[in-house]
């Protein structure tokens, strides 16, 4: 893997990109770099995240599937390219700006969300907050299949992830990064961490389509509720986990 990464730094080096077929091509390299360090612990970190979000929210038609699991990468592109857009601008190392807070910020909401699905909530402050999340689509189960909830909530928890996940350091994400930063080509630079993180995502599409099938199989239809307790616990744990991740630096 090592091997294929250096050899699409090469060709990303030597990358004419003053033409709309460089720009294609540069973006094609970069989805393909995305794909393939879609196997590394930075990636298979948000299956869990995705299997817990797939297990409650996923809905019944493969339609509505697809487009939550893709508005779920979506929201890591976004995050993704947009952090790496301002580390360049601003000559920061990617990432260095984000400290205990965001791990807190996130592991807050992964518990909230667990203890929503669990029906652990109890009434007064935390009820209320939980409310109000739910009108940003994070915490109120989708009523139908059209509605809006299913648009804000997958792209909301993805953008998350995405301000959390440390990027794969690879030699090619270093490339693009450094085309940002010393060449100063953010625009180029921002397509390509986008296209990038898209690809990484791949993985992550066919995990969510998988499990969002398997709860809707006929066999497992009655299971729903506890299905849904489950995925409560699943955010929990994982909140706890990222929690402790940033606030003790395990």
């Amino acid at each position: 893997m090592a091997d294929l990464f250096q050899v699409l730094e090469r060709a990303l080096s030597t990358l004419d990109t003053a033409g709309p077929a460089g720009l294609l091509l540069g973006i094609g390299l970069a989805f393909l770099g995305g794909v393939v360090s879609s196997l590394l612990p930075c990636t298979l970190a948000m299956v869990p995240v995705l299997a817990g979000y797939m297990g409650a929210f996923s809905q019944h038609s493969l339609k509505q599937r697809l487009l939550q699991v893709s508005l779920f990468v979506i929201g890591i592109a976004s995050v993704m390219a947009l952090l790496g857009v301002l580390a360049g601008v601003l000559g920061w190392a990617f990432g260095a700006w984000l400290g205990a807070w965001s791990y807190a910020l996130v592991g807050v909401i992964l518990l909230l969300m667990g203890a929503y699905l669990a029906g652990w909530v109890p009434k007064g402050p935390l009820s209320a907050l939980t409310d109000r999340l739910g009108k940003l689509g994070l915490m109120r189960l989708p009523k139908s299949a059209t509605d809006s909830n299913n648009v804000l909530q997958p792209f909301i928890l993805g953008a998350c992830m995405g301000l959390i996940a440390s990027p794969c350091g690879t030699p090619y994400l270093a490339a693009i990064l450094a085309m940002i930063s010393y060449q100063q080509q953010w625009l180029t630079g921002g397509l390509y961490l986008f296209a990038y993180a898209l690809g990484q995502g791949v993985l992550l599409i066919f995990v969510g389509l998988g499990i969002g099938w398997l709860r809707h199989l006929p066999v497992l239809r009655p299971a729903g509720a506890w299905l849904q307790k489950l995925s409560g616990l699943l955010f929990i744990a994982l909140g706890a986990v990222i929690m402790l991740k940033g606030v003790l630096g395990l």
